[in-house]
């Protein structure tokens, strides 16, 4: 047992007691993500009761940014800034130009982004950033605010992923293959790198982060005993687990 998942979110798995016992028998524990209000909730709850095992974040998602008002923007953020304890990180948070073509869809994507940026830094967290179609400039905003960093489910081009890594952020992989994903993995160091499960939207459960570690493993050229050590590692440090 040598792994974490970097990215999950556990509120919407089903049969979650079921899951967290098998999980129990191959994982380290799981860091658990919230996109709005309540499921940052949620997944404090979940964690207080898996303590050592799960750990929470909390934040609004871009997609959600998109719908949210102006008034859930600010209880999102007074309820970050009254709960940091509870959280290891800010997050998901960011920007997804998939699903905001206008620019005014953009603009409220990125109000979000920056005020929660902001308070990342005012509380000394780390965030987990969404960045669908959006790489450069979510990258570029968290150098700007001082933050420490993770990019989940990173799909960009390997010059973005060097880009991150020079900034000492971090690179999370789900278990997906393409091609543009390889050449990433295989641009930076692995100390860059972290494996996630992005269940249940990607991985049915977070057990599947283990295939994103097979996957850099293969890639790094590394065994998979020595890839899974340094993953859990690198997560521990990132998240100050």
């Amino acid at each position: 047992m040598l792994m974490i998942d970097a990215h999950c979110h556990l509120e919407t798995v089903p049969h979650l007691g079921e899951v967290l016992s098998r999980c129990r028998q191959k994982l380290n524990g799981m860091i658990t993500c919230g996109y709005d209000l309540e499921s940052s909730k949620r997944n404090v709850e979940i964690a207080d009761g898996n303590e050592n095992y799960v750990w929470a974040c909390g934040g609004l998602a871009p997609q959600n940014a998109l719908t949210a008002g102006e008034d859930e923007l600010a209880k999102m953020l007074d309820y970050l800034r009254a709960n940091s304890d509870s959280f290891v990180a800010i997050g998901e948070i960011g920007l997804d130009y998939k699903w905001a073509k206008t620019d005014e869809e953009r603009n409220k994507q990125l109000r979000a982004f920056k005020m929660q940026l902001s308070l990342a830094k005012e509380l000394n967290k780390p965030v987990v950033i969404h960045s669908r179609e959006a790489e450069r400039e979510c990258i570029e905003l968290a150098l700007n605010a001082g933050c420490r960093a993770m990019l989940h489910c990173f799909s960009g081009r390997a010059e973005l992923a060097c880009r991150a890594a020079e900034a000492g952020f971090m690179l999370s992989v789900p278990p997906l293959r393409s091609k543009e994903r390889k050449k990433a993995i295989k641009s930076v160091d692995i100390n860059y790198l972290l494996a996630e499960s992005d269940a249940p939207a990607i991985g049915k459960d977070p057990l599947a982060c283990l295939g994103a570690a097979e996957l850099i493993a293969e890639l790094q050229g590394l065994k998979r005993q020595e890839t899974e050590r340094t993953l859990e590692s690198n997560c521990r440090q990132f998240f100050k687990l």
